[in-house]
């Protein structure tokens, strides 16, 4: 949304290490996943771009004034954000913590694998251009079973967050049914999806930090 000129700084950490692992510079073009073929990258992924573009600018322009979205504006949303944290996890200097089978997945059926959820929120402070946060860091919290069972949990996990101006959203996918992914009373972001209700943008909550896009929260109850 809007220039891709760059320049994109990425840097890997692995916490709480402050040093990074890994830099990279680019600019916005080059940050590409090469795997698309051409019918995809032309045809139901263009038409994601075209639909959910004037959604996002209406927000990131003027979030005051933004029209809410809809039962079918977020649906359009929210493939376009599982789409766009997949490439971004593709193209980027970082290990690829997105099982291929949730790309499988979204090509065939055009919809949201069940068990991932989607948030969004607005940075307290005005930002410029376009960040992202990736990892598997959870907190797994509850009954000792619930914590011995997470490390099984923890390969095919993933967070990955994406600020657009002062627009930030989340994408938390967590393999295991049984446990309770980023629970109401936890969360500093409003739930996107799963749910059956508009986003009235009046009432999206307003986080501190970037940070809270990489972090997310499993509690067991048994």
């Amino acid at each position: 949304m809007g220039s891709t000129k760059g320049p994109f700084s990425g840097t890997h950490i692995i916490f709480p290490w402050p040093n990074p692992v890994d830099e990279r510079k680019h600019s916005g073009e080059s940050l590409v996943f090469g795997n698309v073929c051409k019918s995809c990258n032309n045809g139901w992924m263009n038409d994601l771009e075209v639909e959910s573009k004037p959604l996002l600018l209406d927000v990131i322009n003027n979030e005051s004034k933004a029209k809410p979205w809809s039962v079918g504006d977020i649906s359009v949303i929210t493939k376009w954000l599982w789409k766009t944290v997949m490439m971004i996890n593709s193209g980027s200097n970082y290990r690829n913590i997105i099982n291929e089978n949730h790309f499988k997945y979204l090509y065939k059926n055009r919809s949201i694998l069940k068990g991932t959820l989607f948030d969004i929120a607005f940075a307290k402070q005005r930002m410029k251009g376009i960040e992202w946060r990736q990892s598997q860091n959870f907190a797994i919290l509850g009954t000792e079973k619930g914590l011995n069972d997470s490390r099984h949990f923890r390969h095919d996990s993933y967070i990955i967050g994406l600020s657009l101006n002062r627009v930030l959203f989340r994408v938390t996918f967590w393999p295991d049914p049984q446990g309770n992914v980023n629970p109401e009373e936890s969360r500093s972001m409003e739930r996107l999806f799963p749910g059956d209700v508009q986003i009235n943008f009046a009432q999206v909550p307003v986080i501190d930090s970037l940070e809270t896009l990489g972090l997310g929260i499993v509690t067991y109850t048994q």
